[in-house]
């Protein structure tokens, strides 16, 4: 909680479901590695693929245009 500077109310204030794919089972803190800034709450999967991506919004438009 402190790691990431959130006061014990913004942590209870939490969503109960990963803000991507609504999952609620293994439930993290995703945060920025650089500034370690709180960015919101991810499931496993949803944060590890965000790290194989790098965190780059340019590869990440590409993977969906690639899907679409």
């Amino acid at each position: 909680m402190s790691r990431y500077g959130l006061t014990p109310e913004q942590f209870d204030s939490l969503p109960d479901k990963c803000e991507v794919c609504g999952s609620i089972s293994n439930l993290c803190i995703d945060h920025d590695h650089t500034t370690g800034k709180f960015r919101g709450v991810l499931c496993h999967s949803c944060n590890l693929a965000l790290g194989h991506l790098h965190n780059n919004p340019e590869i990440i438009c590409k993977l969906l245009n690639y899907l679409e």
